[in-house]
């Protein structure tokens, strides 16, 4: 089943005893974190050059409370969506619609 999180601001990528990790924040104020490795790094640089907001789309992610976590396996994709159209849903406080007509949870 395919995830979507709209993701307001990015920090890193760090690099940890456990790989590559890139900190980001959704619109519901959760830590998404995306993982990496030395040899599997495009999702981080993919979300990393990107302009905030964004509608990421991902086949596999891990939500446990207020933290989503993508492995580096996860097949990601970025919505084709303006950052300043995507912070106008956002504001008009219709971001949960926008999840529902892209059809995801």
């Amino acid at each position: 089943m395919q995830q979507g999180f709209i993701l307001t601001a990015v920090a890193g990528p760090d690099l940890g005893p456990q790989g590559i990790r890139l900190q980001a924040t959704d619109h519901l104020q959760r830590e998404v974190v995306l993982l990496g490795s030395q040899g599997q790094q495009i999702n981080i640089q993919s979300v990393r050059n990107q302009a905030m907001p964004l509608l990421l789309l991902t086949d596999q992610a891990e939500v446990s409370g207020q933290r989503v976590l993508i492995p580096e396996t996860a097949l990601i994709g970025i919505m084709p969506l303006a950052a300043d159209a995507l912070q106008g849903v956002l504001q008009a406080g219709q971001a949960e619609q926008l999840l529902a007509r892209v059809g995801v949870s």
